[in-house]
């Protein structure tokens, strides 16, 4: 079996590609698609100002996912290193 590090170099680990989608994301993904449903229901005229806002709204996602991940993987760092300093 391949190192964790080896994988990750060869791309067979790629956790901005992983998505888990439990019950809790379908429900809010599925409350938000009734909401735009009714938005555009009611103002139909909004619609290239909805769509504006989902992809801004999108990137900005990203790029805090993109956060979380750095701040995660720091902060796992820095816990085997201290797990490894041997200090108690």
């Amino acid at each position: 079996m391949k190192s964790i590090l080896e994988q990750f170099y060869y791309g067979n680990i790629t956790p901005c590609e992983t998505t888990v989608i439990d019950n809790r994301f379908q429900k809010i993904v599925s409350d938000i698609d009734s909401i735009e449903s009714e938005i555009l229901e009611k103002y139909p005229e909004v619609r290239k100002l909805l769509d504006r806002y989902r992809d801004k709204n999108g990137r900005l996602a990203g790029l805090e996912i993109e956060n979380a991940f750095s701040k995660g993987f720091r902060l796992g760092a820095l816990f085997m290193i201290d797990v490894f300093s041997g200090k108690e």
